[in-house]
């Protein structure tokens, strides 16, 4: 990879990036403005259980999960590369069979659960009924195989253009839900609607996509399968489905402990602040899987020593944006939600300000991890992020008992440091190694 290709890979990445930082950032205006005119309708009460009815069912499908998208990836960039279709095709269907028997699991685990132990939620028996069908949502999400593969072949702009559609059906809902009146179970079936709504639209980009390249015929061939076709897959899958759950578990679970630990009231104002600070934690979300595929593709082709310099750039200017947009919040945000929520939400704005101070702090250390997957330690990346996660949610806990409403955001600070701190100096060394192997196998 010449210099010249090195520079073309740091571009496809600021362009997309920013393709799917946009794409988020309208989608959660779209997420607050539903948001906020739901809490014109449902007492924090009620909202909190929607918010914890939705999270539990995030959760328990992520949990339920191997990431495939990951190893479709991490194993699928040679085979496209070099024409391989069939490879290709059975990479797909393992990824898609590892999908499909996850998601009914996960699904059969979450009705289970909130049979048995609804309480523990928070949620009142009268949501039962509502909270148990909501489960089928969870065998119904079978969205990682559609997501590697738009990831996989750079098709980033429809990527963004379908971070739109979840949060714009919500919209649309909530506004029917005003005009013709509607409470909590209302709420719930928009909200399943708008998550359905979302599948559909991925898995018809990603087959057209296929179309489109020839990659679609003989697919489907054979059935999904649970036969790994390469060595390591299996490995790589499990470490990246636990590490991938942690992730999750940082963005839904405190969704359900504000409720267990503060009651229901409260996870909505914690809902409705996580929703406001989610432009700058979608964003290295998607920095994450943008990033990603170009890092295993230089460090195929031997280009080690070039990223460093690459994610130095990318993390700076995610932390600049996130500093702007943070500033933006806190001169401006405390007047805009107060007078668009009623005063029972008052707190979010207080709140978000703390998660945006966390959300720069985690922009710093987005593409460190990926970097690590790209270099095959997957390992490595689940422990920087499994012991931020696991700061913060003892944090969370421990805090909000303590001090009360504010406590969850100095958890989130907290936390995101010390991840940041490991993801530093593990990617160091990382890169350090990679590049000593690099030199030798140009020197043999």
């Amino acid at each position: 990879m010449s210099d010249k290709l090195a520079k073309d890979t740091g571009a496809r990445i600021a362009a997309n990036t920013g393709l799917m930082f946009i794409g988020k950032g309208g989608g959660a205006v779209f997420n607050v403005v539903a948001m906020v005119l739901a809490t014109r309708i449902l007492p924090p009460a009620e909202l909190g259980a929607l918010f914890i009815l939705h999270a539990f069912m995030l959760l328990a499908s992520e949990l339920g999960t191997f990431k495939s998208w990951q190893a479709l990836i991490r194993f699928g960039v040679p085979h496209l590369a070099s024409g391989d279709t069939g490879a290709l095709h059975r990479l797909l269907r393992f990824t898609l069979g590892l999908d499909i028997v996850m998601a009914l699991i996960g699904s059969v685990i979450a009705a289970g659960f909130l049979w048995f132990g609804h309480e523990l939620l928070k949620l009142d028996s009268e949501y039962l009924p509502i909270a148990l069908g909501y489960c089928a949502l969870v065998a119904l999400r079978l969205r990682s195989s559609a997501l590697g593969t738009l990831r996989l072949i750079d098709r980033f702009d429809l990527l963004a253009m379908h971070t739109l559609v979840q949060p714009m059906t919500r919209c649309v809902g909530v506004v029917v839900i005003m005009q013709t009146g509607g409470g909590f179970a209302a709420f719930a079936l928009v909200w399943a609607v708008a998550a359905l709504m979302d599948y559909a639209v991925l898995w018809g980009l990603a087959l057209w996509q296929l179309k489109v390249r020839d990659l679609l015929a003989g697919l489907f061939a054979k059935p999904p399968t649970l036969k790994a076709p390469e060595k390591g897959l299996w490995s790589f899958c499990w470490i990246a489905n636990i590490d991938a759950s942690i992730a999750v578990a940082k963005l839904e679970l405190p969704v359900l402990l504000a409720g267990g630990v503060l009651g229901p009231a409260y996870a909505a104002v914690f809902k409705i602040a996580q929703q406001i600070a989610s432009v700058l934690v979608r964003g290295t979300q998607q920095l994450d899987e943008v990033i990603y595929p170009e890092l295993a593709k230089m460090v195929e082709a031997g280009q080690t020593h070039k990223i460093w310099p690459l994610i130095l750039r990318t993390g700076g200017i995610m932390v600049a944006i996130a500093l702007v947009v943070g500033g933006v919040v806190a001169v401006f945000g405390p007047d805009v939600l107060s007078y668009a929520l009623r005063a029972d939400y008052g707190p979010s704005a207080t709140l978000a300000l703390f998660l945006l101070l966390a959300a720069s702090i985690s922009a710093a250390y987005a593409p460190l991890l990926p970097t690590l997957y790209a270099a095959g330690k997957p390992a490595r990346a689940l422990l920087a992020r499994a012991s931020g996660v696991g700061v913060l949610l003892v944090l969370f806990v421990v805090l909000a008992q303590s001090i009360g409403e504010n406590g969850p955001g100095w958890a989130f600070i907290i936390g995101d440091t010390v991840a940041l701190v490991l993801a530093v100096a593990i990617t160091q060394r990382t890169l350090s190694e990679q590049v000593m192997l690099d030199r030798q196998k140009t020197t043999g």
